[in-house]
């Protein structure tokens, strides 16, 4: 797929909330010290771009969130300021050449003079927005002059959100369909991935759904995923090599559409029908067209995110359909859905959909309440139990709206799917004033439903078990992160002692514990595979690694050891010292998605380094259930209990969330 230098100016802030991206290299060059004074530059455009930088910074406050491209420079941060950088621009732009460059730059000087309206107060809106159009009516008569379609789709798309600003809807609408359409012709003329029409299609349903016709609007949201979708691979490349989050600029597509496709959820059930029909299955209607369109939507962006996170294509391919998924009686899957003004949760059960808005909380309260509850348990001292109070407001927000529909079907296994911050939260510890959650129900995480291979699916019966591990005798700093001492001998002997009868194992102890010996000594008919050695699971995959007697191991070499597998999946890999920054959602993505990439069926993990002697006592009794053939969801419920209520483990204060809620089950609840 051919990506064109120019096309990168256009990936960002095509709605209203968002700001360019600008050519980040250059940019930086005009930085430098030399080139303090703009004004003295000789080269008109490297000075235009380096005054967009400054607009660019200036607009956009924060440092953590300026857009890519978007150096932190010493700049003006008033409107007078940042309106004199413009006027100079506005200059400089009339001798730039070659002309595609140049129009490239009265685009983005017509949508900073427009930005500037919507940021600063003191600027007199209608003049401002009258200066905007000027600009970008020049853009787009060059762009028609020059016959250059993506300047001109560019254009007529910026023009429209002014029109949209002045709720101009008709106007705006007609426009930014012209931009759609000569996006679609740009694309099939110069080959390239259609990154403009998405956005077109997206401001499309803006514009529609604020003119009450929801119907369309919804298709024309559905029109800008299946788009978006088809180019994720480019998408994510991009907004990875220019330090974006993919996340943040993609994610409000599918939010818009979510959220359009759950108000609609409330119209009679033939309303309904044809509102979603795009998501309906002719030959079994459904009795919640909208509620499955927006599941079908959220398990997109999923799988989206966690291809962002690992840039491996084949995960997506591997996704299971929803419509051939099929649950057990008594288990549900739990969406949280984080808004910013309150939160919805869907609850799947077979043929069911059940929603819940929560109007009392929202996508900021959760994420405060999450990061607390979380350093609570992972940092204060035992006694205070100051964890109690976040994580009885979380089981309030995110159980209690369900609780008497869990109970209606006699729930007894609750499958989560985190958004954001939610990965980072050691859910079986949520408290309803007298009972953990884990003392409810059997729990289990997953990145998506449809990224999971579910209980229902048929396993071999493999007695094989791979049992790996590096003693740590002190203290060590590996690539920054601290790592405490490890036993994983003691480990690895129990484990081994507890699974006698029922598994053979294998051990690769220290020395052994290699890249070469993993692949030598995973077979076909290896069960699971158990590392009590350091995991670290960073924002970045190129930074995530398992430390093995050779060092490092990064995870990507990790994943493609179990590629050899081709006859059967490995059932479930253990990592018994696994850590995730606080607060770091995207290691939890990381986290979260392990057992996907390695083509696993399922994982064991740890949140959060925990004591050596504790994962010596918890996991040999965990396996020791998994041997008698307990599910991998019941083994981590009873063991988790068992550190609770056995006076053997409370004299070491096990019965504290900082120990067993560490400890999480990532994908397939079944047994091994």
């Amino acid at each position: 797929m051919r990506i064109i230098h120019q096309t990168l100016w256009l990936f960002f802030g095509l709605s209203s909330f968002a700001s360019p991206l600008l050519l980040a290299a250059e940019t930086q060059q005009m930085m430098k010290p030399e080139y303090a004074f703009i004004s003295a530059a000789k080269d008109n455009l490297l000075a235009a771009k380096a005054i967009l930088n400054r607009v660019c910074s200036a607009i956009k406050p924060s440092p953590q969130h300026l857009p890519n491209g978007c150096h932190t420079v010493e700049t003006c941060r008033d409107f007078n300021c940042i309106n004199t950088h413009l006027l100079d621009l506005r200059q400089r732009v009339k001798t730039v050449k070659p002309i595609p460059k140049q129009i490239n730059l009265l685009l983005q000087l017509g949508r900073f003079i427009r930005l500037t309206s919507v940021h600063f107060q003191v600027a007199n809106q209608p003049e401002r927005r009258y200066q905007a159009y000027q600009v970008l009516k020049q853009a787009l008569n060059l762009a028609q002059q020059h016959t250059y379609l993506q300047g001109k789709s560019q254009a007529l798309g910026y023009l429209a959100q002014l029109y949209k600003d002045e709720k101009r809807y008709d106007e705006a609408l007609t426009l930014t369909r012209q931009a759609a359409f000569f996006a679609q012709q740009h694309d099939a003329n110069e080959d390239d991935a259609p990154e403009l029409l998405y956005r077109w299609q997206w401001q499309v349903g803006q514009i529609l759904e604020k003119q009450g016709k929801k119907s369309e609007a919804l298709l024309a949201y559905h029109q800008a995923v299946e788009t978006l979708w088809s180019i994720r691979l480019a998408l994510s490349r991009i907004y990875r090599a220019y330090h974006s989050s993919f996340r943040e600029q993609v994610g409000p597509l599918f939010f818009d559409f979510i959220a359009l496709l759950l108000e609609q959820a409330s119209l009679p059930l033939t309303e309904r029908r044809k509102v979603c029909h795009f998501q309906a299955h002719p030959a079994k209607a459904s009795q919640y067209p909208c509620l499955k369109a927006a599941q079908n939507t959220l398990e997109k962006l999923k799988a989206a995110e966690l291809f962002d996170y690992y840039q491996k294509e084949c995960l997506i391919k591997d996704q299971i359909e929803l419509s051939a998924i099929e649950l057990e009686k008594q288990t549900a899957v739990l969406y949280p859905i984080l808004f910013e003004d309150k939160l919805e949760l869907l609850l799947h059960h077979q043929d069911k959909i059940i929603r819940r808005t929560v109007y009392n909380t929202n996508r900021n309260k959760l994420g405060e309440q999450v990061a607390q509850f979380r350093k609570f348990i992972e940092q204060e001292t035992f006694w205070l139990n100051h964890f109690l109070e976040p994580a009885q407001t979380l089981y309030r927000w995110l159980i209690s709206p369900i609780q008497d529909e869990l109970a209606i079907m006699k729930i007894d296994t609750l499958i989560f799917v985190p958004d954001g911050i939610l990965r980072t939260m050691p859910l079986a510890a949520l408290h309803d004033g007298e009972n953990y959650l884990i003392n409810h129900y059997k729990i289990a995480v997953v990145p998506g439903l449809t990224l999971t291979t579910t209980v229902s699916q048929k396993k071999p019966n493999h007695n094989q078990m791979l049992l790996a591990g590096l003693d740590l005798t002190e203290k060590q700093s590996v690539r920054g992160y601290a790592l405490q001492p490890l036993n994983s001998t003691a480990e690895i002997n129990e484990i081994k002692q507890r699974i006698q009868g029922r598994y053979q194992s294998t051990t690769l102890l220290n020395e052994q514990f290699t890249q070469s010996g993993l692949k030598d000594q995973l077979t076909q008919k290896t069960a699971a595979l158990h590392i009590s050695s350091h995991a670290v699971f960073d924002a970045e995959v190129k930074n995530t690694f398992i430390l093995t007697k050779e060092g490092p191991l990064p995870l990507e070499q990790f994943g493609d050891i179990f590629n050899r597998r081709t006859e059967s999946p490995l059932n479930l890999i253990t990592l018994s010292a696994c850590q995730t920054a606080l607060g770091d959602d995207r290691a939890a993505l990381g986290l979260g998605g392990i057992a996907f990439r390695a083509g696993v069926q399922s994982a064991i993990a740890t949140l959060w380094q925990v004591e050596s002697s504790f994962m010596k006592d918890f996991m040999p009794l965990f396996y020791q259930k998994i041997s008698h053939g307990s599910t991998k969801a019941q083994a981590l419920q009873e063991t988790q209990q068992q550190m609770m209520t056995n006076p053997q483990f409370r004299r070491y204060k096990y019965d504290h969330p900082y120990f067993w809620a560490s400890v999480i089950l990532i994908g397939d609840w079944g047994r091994i």
